[in-house]
């Protein structure tokens, strides 16, 4: 096989089933072999790179997974670059593949070399994970790598630079199971401390946040609201994590009731929520309450607010 069915085989082995992309010769041999899968990928071409990345973004926050887009390097992965600032900042698993020039060029200026550009450098801010391809026998692992991480914690986009020799190059190599990413569970200690806090708690509260989305935990939420009797507010980015239509929902947090709810309240618990300027009001909002948080990322814990319980888990 050659690189680039490597890569694909790799993605489907992923689970990959959509791509969204425009074609450019430094990625011929991954377009050869999606043309050979497509009843497996479908291939959705666009315009331009952003529209790529944007479409991998919606796709991403629509099933919960990974959304992959392709662009040749250099003005391909600059166009791409908004929507995956966009991605970045709403926690949107958006994988970039991206071409670059052949290995043996790698130590040349980057400003030479046809479309180049140190995109690792230039893309490094807004992605969680990069995986520079320089040779064939690197795509399964760093494929695998990938997803794990962008599968792990809190999702963010990631970069698969892909070198045209190592694409080009036949070999036959082993391809590496779906990983899945690490799921961190709480532990016993911090879950009685939390159940301590609930039962103590007359009147909780419940923000929740993309988290939820992300996690897949909608069902759960409303039946511990329902548990609780609990009203909640969503964040911007939690939309859609209870139904507007609960007797539970509040929705947008922010509004006069949603504040009025935090007052009245003697329990806020947080749910994979990152405390942000829009939803705190430049940090100005405070809690008397005891604060209870879980996400999914242990650098959020008590990062905005000091956690009386903090939990790391999906």
């Amino acid at each position: 096989m050659t690189g680039g069915e490597i890569f694909v085989e790799c993605l489907k082995a992923q689970g990959v089933t959509d791509i969204f992309g425009m074609p450019g010769g430094h990625l011929n041999p991954v377009y050869e072999s999606l043309y050979k899968n497509r009843e497996q990928i479908s291939h959705y071409v666009v315009r331009h790179e952003g529209g790529a990345a944007f479409m991998a973004d919606g796709y991403a926050r629509s099933t919960g997974d990974v959304g992959v887009c392709l662009t040749i390097p250099g003005p391909g992965s600059t166009n791409a670059s908004t929507g995956l600032g966009e991605a970045y900042t709403a926690n949107s698993p958006v994988l970039l593949v991206t071409g670059q020039n052949s290995s043996h060029l790698a130590q040349k200026s980057p400003s030479k070399s046809f479309h180049g550009l140190d995109q690792q450098t230039f893309l490094s801010p807004i992605t969680k994970h990069i995986e520079i391809v320089k040779t064939v026998d690197q795509i399964p692992e760093a494929v695998n790598r990938t997803f794990g991480a962008m599968r792990s914690g809190r999702p963010k986009p990631a970069l698969i630079e892909l070198a045209t020799d190592a694409l080009t190059t036949e070999v036959n190599l082993p391809i590496p199971a779906r990983n899945n990413g690490l799921h961190p569970a709480a532990n016993s200690m911090d879950l009685g401390q939390a159940l301590d806090l609930i039962q103590k708690s007359k009147r909780p509260f419940i923000l929740a946040g993309s988290g939820v989305n992300h996690s897949r935990a909608t069902t759960e939420l409303v039946k511990l609201a329902e548990y609780l009797n609990a009203p909640v507010a969503m964040t911007a980015m939690g939309k859609g994590c209870i139904p507007e239509d609960s007797p539970h929902s509040l929705g947008i947090f922010r509004s006069s009731i949603t504040r009025e709810a935090i007052e009245y309240s003697d329990l806020v618990i947080a749910i994979g929520t990152r405390f942000v300027y829009r939803e705190t009001g430049n940090w100005t909002m405070k809690f008397k309450q005891p604060l209870l948080q879980i996400d999914a990322d242990p650098t959020e814990i008590s990062k905005e607010y000091p956690a009386q319980v903090g939990i790391c888990a999906n």
